[in-house]
């Protein structure tokens, strides 16, 4: 009996012995056969220099076509810069320069100092400083200082006489400048004035543009 309580003792110690060697095999053989994280991590290589060479140029060819396109013929006294990457990282910085000066040559100035002169019972002269890049000039006029505004004239020159007015009516103008490309620029404060009663009334105030 003593012999028999031996051997199953020495049997179940053979056993767990087996059990821990077959658990030690398949960890071992898993961490072989898995890769770890820090094994697959790879490094983007720079690019080489006839690429990187090639993705400027592109870029410069870009920046070059896109200021043609937005330089008109009255602009080659004061003509758009053409932006050179020298760098891919100074891209971003160069391009904000780039939009500053595009839209400065883009639209024209804003008429300013307009002054509105009532001659009679029906007519109305303005006049307002020249705007730069301006070839001609919008007038727009309305009864209400808020709303309603209609485009009544084109002209070249920076003054104009609206007449076909009603007696004591007062009236309001905006003046926008208009590039020869057809670009027109926004409006300053609007100015009004009001028609005379009569051609026999007295001289009436000029009102100017805040």
């Amino acid at each position: 009996m003593k012999i028999m309580g031996k051997g199953k003792a020495i049997l179940i110690v053979l056993i767990v012995l087996a059990i821990i060697a077959v658990s030690l095999v398949l960890v071992l053989w898993k961490q072989r056969s898995v890769p770890q994280n820090y094994t697959s991590v790879r490094y983007l290589a720079p690019l080489p220099n006839s690429e990187q060479q090639a993705i400027q140029n592109s870029l410069d060819d870009f920046w070059h076509a896109y200021s043609l396109q937005n330089t008109t013929k009255g602009d080659e006294k004061d003509p758009a810069p053409v932006p050179k990457s020298e760098s891919i990282n100074s891209i971003s910085s160069e391009t904000n320069s780039t939009t500053d000066t595009t839209t400065k040559l883009l639209y024209p100035g804003i008429p300013q100092g307009l002054v509105t002169v009532p001659l009679s019972n029906s007519s109305i002269k303005l006049s307002w400083d020249p705007a730069p890049y301006a070839s001609t000039y919008n007038v727009y006029r309305s009864t209400n200082q808020e709303r309603g505004y209609r485009k009544i004239a084109n002209e070249k020159d920076p003054e104009y006489v609206d007449t076909g007015l009603n007696p004591s009516t007062e009236y309001f103008y905006k003046i926008s400048s208009v590039k020869s490309s057809g670009v027109e620029s926004y409006f300053a404060n609007p100015v009004g004035a009001v028609t005379n009663a009569s051609d026999a009334s007295a001289p009436a105030k000029e009102k100017n543009n805040p």
